[in-house]
């Protein structure tokens, strides 16, 4: 049975990252910063930073949240120590918001330090076990939790005490925002960014928006698209009558159209027209919350965001997307990153929608009828493909069709056992039975939650019982001609939900090789895809040697030299590398297991062991170095290599180590930068060293350097030669020496 290719199952970063500060930095970062940062949607201990400065601006609220965050620690360690709960960035966020507008109502009150600080600890405590039972609530969900459990809390409060939000503004000193027409929409749009953090001025509106500004581009813009929107629409609603006070509730506009426009959902052009719908929702349903609330304190907190939030993600949904995002924030990663690593996962594993299943049956195959078949496969059961044996001696008197009848089927999916039908009687050739359709079938749950389901199986061939566990290797039957078939085959498709007969969703069959129907011989590996009809596939088999070779690679420090095309002109020179060429390598494993290859300057690439190959998924170098040239001749290395193998991939490069070029910011608009890699596996120069090498050739080579590459694999040092050509240029270097490092 093959190995199963699987994306991987968090997104692939764009370039390498390692180290580890202090344990006290760490704790400062998670403690005081990434609360902050997260209201805003950002996973960045600097941005949480520069936020503490707008809360600097009121010193009384600063303090409040100093406290309240370090209450929320102790907490957090007292209920890890008794292997409770864990308190994360959701706990923090709220609990800090929560706190900040308790004092906030409670200060103009001047009660005794010690009973508000009662009473601002209790409230946090109970927005803590809104955090907790929200999470338990959504658990297994696609919405995020955000800021409801502190939209609640201080939606009792404000109920509680109707007049304290006016004495409080009062109180603090808020400026009235109300801009006048279109020149006061810069100060009424900075003013609306401090509302969040209590602080409407057009400082700390200005502070909160460079942040914003120098974290994504993309989503200030998105954020500023429906901000705009937004108090476009409201001034058209106050024109027309209605009495809303829009400034104050504007900012729900901008955080909308930042969440739906760059966030949560792709980035790009498309995603600036979901920013502007977002606002304009967003504003109408902050009037609407406005006039029936009587203008009280409720109508001010972030609801129109979070309702806007979540009937755009679940429209998502229902619009055919089963899978929201895949641009989730998540810490050190821009909107940019997250659409650059998006469409490296495309490039390299096509729809993140389709299930991704392997072939169920050993052996060569071929796709008698594919998706959108002309027979049985049209409408909604489009998705599906009907396997059997390919023909043999094609164009000749004697072609033919050997029979799959009584093969056997695999579990094309690690998961559970949903259905099986297994009293079907088997049809004689040329009949078919149209009053049961699907025959004898087994309906499998994978682990990702898609439904798959083989049909037309042999009667009384069915070995598994619905729960039970399956993986790759599990025999499910035998293939038979039960149902609406007229000769053996196998059907398989994905499905939207566990019934027989329910409508097909889009799949991908993963790590196969494609074979010449006229011949058998093999064309290429494939990764990922979806075969048209009249394909003809098999499995790929890991090869023993190749798999070995790759997942024996020892931890150590090499020596490379220039060999041929050394000096000045060499096109892959490392800053740091000697006279003559000379560069120490090191290559080891990371903490969370990838395999790494570091210079002496910093650059390095990671590589993931994935079930069906070796694969970069992380390159910290220049374009032209050394580094780089590594990586594209290892961008993908798959088991099943063996001499005379191709495949393609796609690899991503930065083309700054330090920060981002404006191409790869303008990623969302233009699409990402892909270096697009041929490679292919020969026999090494000396046989007896059970060595391969990869040649690769850069199909796009304006997006890097080198044009043609051999890269040498021998077993434990792995890389030992790599030949760069571009034009008349040739640069070789060779690793003369490796030491052997424990780690």
């Amino acid at each position: 049975m093959s190995d199963q290719a699987r994306p991987p199952s968090t997104p692939i970063g764009s370039r390498a990252r390692h180290g580890r500060g202090s344990g006290f930095v760490t704790l400062m970062a998670d403690m005081l910063l990434a609360p902050l940062s997260a209201i805003l949607m950002i996973g960045s201990p600097v941005v949480g930073l520069g936020l503490w400065l707008v809360l600097l601006m009121t010193p009384h609220l600063a303090i409040l949240a100093v406290l309240s965050l370090v209450l929320i620690e102790g907490l957090g360690r007292l209920l890890a120590k008794r292997g409770i709960a864990t308190l994360g960035v959701d706990f923090r966020m709220n609990g800090l918001l929560s706190a900040l507008v308790t004092g906030w109502l409670v200060a103009p009150m001047g009660l005794h330090p010690g009973l508000e600080g009662l009473i601002i600890g209790a409230i946090v405590i109970v927005t803590l076990y809104l955090v907790y039972l929200g999470g338990v609530l959504t658990r297994g969900g696609r919405l995020p939790l955000l800021v409801w459990p502190y939209c609640v809390v201080a939606g009792m409060l404000l109920t509680l005490f109707p007049q304290a939000a006016s004495v409080s503004a009062a109180y603090f000193s808020w400026p009235v925002m109300a801009p006048a027409g279109l020149t006061g929409l810069p100060s009424g749009l900075l003013s609306s960014l401090g509302v969040f953090f209590l602080s409407p001025s057009v400082l700390s509106g200005g502070v909160v928006a460079l942040l914003v500004i120098a974290w994504s581009p993309i989503m200030f813009l998105s954020g500023i698209c429906g901000w705009l929107a937004g108090a476009v629409f409201s001034m058209g609603l106050a024109m027309l009558g209605a009495p809303v006070d829009w400034v104050p509730t504007s900012c729900n506009g901008f955080l909308a159209g930042m969440a739906l426009g760059a966030v949560f959902l792709r980035p790009g052009w498309s995603g600036l027209l979901m920013a502007i719908f977002a606002g304009v929702l967003a504003s109408l349903l902050a009037a609407f919350l406005q006039i029936q609330s009587g203008y009280s304190g409720i109508s001010y907190l972030p609801l129109p965001f979070m309702l806007t939030l979540y009937s755009g993600l679940m429209a998502r949904r229902l619009a055919g997307g089963t899978r929201v995002g895949p641009f989730p924030p998540a810490a050190g990663r821009t909107p940019e990153q997250a659409c650059i690593t998006a469409d490296w996962l495309h490039a390299r594993w096509g729809d993140r929608d389709a299930a991704l299943l392997v072939l169920p049956v050993q052996g060569s195959v071929e796709i008698t009828q594919g998706t959108d078949g002309a027979l049985t496969h049209t409408g909604a059961w489009r998705h599906a493909v009907d396997l059997q044996r390919p023909r043999v001696g094609i164009g000749t008197p004697g072609e033919f069709r050997p029979s799959i009848w009584g093969e056997s089927v695999f579990a094309p999916v690690q998961g559970s056992v949903v259905a099986v039908c297994n009293s079907v009687p088997d049809n004689p050739l040329g009949q078919i039975n149209y009053g049961e359709n699907w025959g004898n079938h087994v309906i499998l749950r994978s682990g990702a939650g898609d439904h798959v389901a083989l049909c037309h199986l042999m009667a009384g061939s069915v070995l598994v019982q619905p729960g039970q566990s399956v993986g790759y290797a599990t025999p499910l039957g035998r293939i038979g001609n039960s149902g609406r078939s007229s000769v053996p085959h196998l059907h398989l498709q994905a499905q939207a939900e566990a019934a027989i007969g329910a409508p097909t969703r889009p799949f991908r069959l993963a790590n196969y090789l494609e074979l010449d129907p006229e011949n058998g011989q093999c064309r290429r590996w494939i990764a990922s895809g979806l075969p048209p009809e009249g394909s003809v596939l098999a499995p790929a088999l890991s090869n023993p040697a190749m798999h070995d070779l790759l997942t024996g690679m020892l931890p150590g420090r090499g020596l490379w030299i220039t060999t041929s095309g050394g000096g000045d002109a060499a096109p892959d020179p490392d800053p740091k590398a000697g006279q003559g060429g000379h560069l120490h390598i090191r290559a080891g494993l990371t903490e969370n297991g990838l395999f790494r290859l570091e210079s002496p300057s910093g650059e390095g690439l990671e590589a993931e062991f994935d079930q069906d190959a070796l694969r970069i998924v992380a390159v910290d170098a220049r374009p032209d170095s050394f580094i780089a040239s590594l990586a594209i001749a290892m961008s993908t290395l798959p088991y099943a290599a063996f001499p005379g193998l191709a495949w393609q991939d796609a690899l991503f490069i930065p083309r700054t180590r330090r920060g981002w070029s404006l191409r790869e910011r303008a990623a969302p608009f233009l699409g990402t930068p892909l270096t697009r890699v041929a490679l292919s596996c020969a026999a090494a120069e000396y046989p007896e060293t059970a060595g391969f090498v990869i040649n690769a050739q850069v199909q796009n080579p304006a997006t890097a350097g080198p044009l043609r590459l051999g890269l040498t694999l021998m077993p434990q040092r792995g890389p030992v030669r790599l030949s760069v050509e571009q034009g008349e240029r040739r640069t070789v270097r060779e690793l003369v020496s490796f030491e052997v490092h424990a780690r």
